[in-house]
């Protein structure tokens, strides 16, 4: 900061002293000439000139003296308005000063960023690279991160992963809100300095779990191949939290997250498509003999059981030749989500063991618990009406299961004895349970 040195005081102090000596010395000489003109009366003519002289001499001097005070106020109000302009300019520059070493930081960040989400091919690992990244770069903001994704077949947001800051209040919503809404429309950055002013959102149409504390907030849509695939949303329980510049950097994040989003997404798929079959979206046949070799060793640790049920569509080759292999096509994927449906894939692994064959894997389950669930499959599956060339139809299976270690020992054993008494209920007529 500039400051001005107290010249004029210096010298408006010379210059009242001169004036203060200047009075002295008239006040002295007056007194001198009255005592001289009192006593000598015929000397006045004389004395009063003499007596003129001198006041005149002072109104000059304070005069002179008024006048170079004024000039000299003059000079220090421009100064001093001079030097207000300069640490103006100074302060300006500081700020931008902390500014730019602020972005520095953050891109030497966004740098190490990059490197680390270019060697990540989870969607789990860049779910944890963009919590932890979040506080490093907003660490005065105190925010809540929420990360959605987006169900293409639906076109609706699914909650991916979020952050909550410390004493706020969980995420309930796993849909998003009005806030994500609009940016997933708009595929446009939001930024909203107060939730409760703002006239683009009504929020009495928030539903009640949508519902928290909520000051201010900033949006990006994540876009890849010119689609939304999800949202990174920050948001805040203070007003006027975050600003353009905080905006910009977070469409900076969202631009490196999608391409790691997509790249995760890519791999993933290509993963199940080495897994899965392309056609039921069931797991292949190599896939379910490693887990079954798994789910053994660990029932015979757990001293547990492990049943297998596999499943043949009766009369498939039927449906074939009558409604086409488009129609056989129809069957198989509409069994193949009756299982997905009533036995769920969280422990249990639904295998397209080949042609028209499935073949189920339950850990933990006794023979008595496969064989109900073998039952209800076949009732399911019986009395589901389908639709070939809009002929309605239906179709059956015979299933046989088997149980480890009541019924074999070893996984091949339990392969080629599941295969035989799923034959036998083909010879018992079709659309049966059999169990070893």
């Amino acid at each position: 900061m500039i400051k001005i040195q107290n010249l004029q005081s210096c010298n408006l102090s010379k210059s009242s002293s001169n004036v203060i000596s200047h009075l002295l010395v008239l006040v002295v000489y007056t007194a001198i000439i009255i005592v001289i003109s009192l006593k000598f009366t015929y000397l006045l003519k004389i004395t009063l000139p003499l007596f003129i002289l001198p006041v005149a001499s002072f109104f000059y001097l304070f005069k002179k003296t008024d006048t170079k005070n004024r000039l000299l106020f003059l000079k220090r109000s421009e100064v001093e308005e001079e030097v207000n302009t300069l640490n103006e300019r100074l302060s300006h520059q500081e700020k931008l000063k902390v500014a730019l070493h602020k972005k520095i930081d953050r891109y030497s960040y966004l740098e190490g960023l990059v490197q680390k989400l270019s060697l990540e091919l989870s969607l789990d690992g860049v779910y944890k690279i963009l919590m932890k990244a979040i506080p490093e770069l907003f660490k005065e903001a105190g925010s809540n991160c929420i990360l959605y994704l987006v169900d293409q077949e639906r076109q609706e947001l699914n909650l991916a992963c979020s952050r909550v800051y410390e004493g706020n209040e969980i995420i309930k919503t796993k849909k998003g809100d009005i806030f994500d809404h609009w940016v997933l429309k708009k595929m446009q950055p939001l930024l909203v300095e107060n939730v409760k002013t703002d006239f683009r959102f009504d929020l009495s149409s928030l539903q009640p779990e949508q519902i928290r504390p909520m000051g201010s907030l900033i949006s990006v849509a994540l876009i890849a191949q010119s689609r939304p695939i999800g949202i990174i949303r920050l948001d805040s329980g203070d007003i006027a939290r975050y600003d353009s510049e905080d905006l910009r950097l977070l469409s900076t994040l969202s631009d490196l997250f999608a391409l790691a989003i997509q790249n995760a997404l890519f791999y993933q798929h290509a993963k199940e498509l080495a897994i899965k079959d392309g056609l039921t979206g069931l797991y292949l046949r190599r896939f379910f003999a490693e887990r079954l070799g798994e789910e053994i060793e660990k029932a015979r640790l757990r001293n547990s059981s492990v049943s297998l049920l596999m499943l043949d569509v009766d009369n498939f080759k039927r449906y074939n030749d009558k409604f086409g292999h488009i129609a056989g096509d129809i069957v198989l994927k509409l069994i193949a989500k009756m299982l997905t449906t009533i036995i769920g894939t969280e422990a249990n692994v639904i295998c397209r063991y080949g042609g028209e064959e499935f073949m189920i894997l339950l850990p933990d389950c006794t023979k008595k618990d496969a064989l109900l669930l073998a039952n209800n499959i076949s009732h399911g599956i019986a009395a589901q009406d389908i639709i070939l060339r809009r002929k309605k139809t239906n179709v059956t299976v015979s299933i046989g299961m088997v149980t480890f270690p009541a019924d074999s020992q070893s996984e091949e054993d339990l392969i080629n004895k599941v295969d035989l008494v799923m034959y036998r209920a083909k010879q018992l007529g079709k659309n049966k349970v059999c169990s070893y």
